[in-house]
């Protein structure tokens, strides 16, 4: 189940302090995709539990806060 909704992830925006990350993500992101489909995560949740929770859904076109890469 999680890699369907992975798959209609369109970018996955790490944001790293002191490099525009909140500017990026509170202004730029909203410009270019609608607000349902932006997921700010700054939780180290795992995805399965994200996904169960409802966070994480197939409208989910965008993942954007501090977390590992190597999460997705």
């Amino acid at each position: 189940m999680s890699d369907l909704l992975l798959a209609s992830v369109e970018l996955i925006s790490v944001h790293r302090p002191k490099t525009a990350g909140t500017t990026f993500g509170k202004v730029i992101l909203p410009k270019n995709y609608q607000k349902h489909s932006i997921w700010y995560y700054y939780d180290f949740l795992p995805i399965n539990n994200l996904i169960q929770e409802g966070n994480l859904t197939i409208q989910t076109r965008v993942i954007h806060g501090h977390f590992s890469i190597e999460k997705y």
